[in-house]
């Protein structure tokens, strides 16, 4: 997916001028058309399982808020880190689950996620620096890194081969993509409420049928009036 011409050249000129996170190279990036996803995608973000645990968690049923594959441009150490980059609570809902899968081995120096351990929504850290809606939270740096290194609370970071999975709850404390030696690439998605904030709904490839999905990816992967017949009739069979 991040093959296409237009993003191989932003990749060369190592910068995305279109987007805030500079460093960052998506493969669908931010449109506001529904957009058909790979077919892998919807078997891997719509398996049974993953809406399961996402789902369990968060005690509804979920919405595929997000999906994408993002290119980490590795930066430079005089570069400030920005946006995703700094510790942040994400703004899309009160909880989410956040998936990334890495697509390249991500060591200590490739900005690994790094989360604050119970600092979500209703953990031990939750009333640290909460989140304001919409725009989640953007703590100043150097009172969290201290608090980090002097109290100290817990982090943990996630360095890992290829094909690592990472689910966590984004509303808690995090960053990551800071890379300083080489692009860190990873598959990404997110779940959220039905009031998830950015919903942007995805289409099936022609490569997949409606009917091949369960009611629970359907109501995952469609807004209502999409859907053709009552969402509430499909997940009422759903367990």
């Amino acid at each position: 997916m991040l093959a296409g011409q237009d993003i191989q050249d932003k990749i060369r000129q190592r910068c995305n001028t279109s987007d805030a996170k500079w460093y960052v190279v998506r493969a669908i990036g931010h449109r506001a058309k529904r957009q058909s996803i790979p077919s892998s995608f919807v078997r891997f973000f719509l398996h049974p399982q993953l809406l399961s645990i996402a789902g369990c968690y968060l005690g509804i049923q979920v919405r595929l808020n997000y999906t994408d594959v993002w290119h980490n441009i590795p930066v430079r150490e005089d570069e400030p880190p920005i946006s995703a980059e700094v510790w942040h609570r994400d703004h899309e809902d009160l909880r989410l689950i956040k998936v990334f899968v890495l697509l390249s081995d991500v060591d200590a120096n490739m900005g690994p996620f790094t989360y604050l351990n119970r600092s979500h929504v209703g953990g031990e850290y939750g009333s640290l620096f909460p989140a304001i809606p919409p725009i989640g939270r953007y703590p100043k740096q150097d009172i969290v890194d201290r608090l980090i290194t002097d109290t100290p609370l817990p982090s943990a970071s996630c360095i890992g081969p290829a094909g690592t999975v990472i689910l966590c709850d984004s509303s808690g404390l995090h960053r990551g993509g800071r890379s300083l030696t080489r692009p860190r690439i990873v598959l990404v998605g997110v779940y959220t409420s039905n009031a998830g904030l950015d919903a942007v709904r995805y289409s099936l490839p022609r490569s997949v049928g409606h009917d091949q999905l369960s009611p629970a990816a359907k109501f995952a992967l469609y807004s209502w009036h999409t859907l053709r017949q009552p969402v509430s009739a499909q997940v009422a069979g759903y367990s």
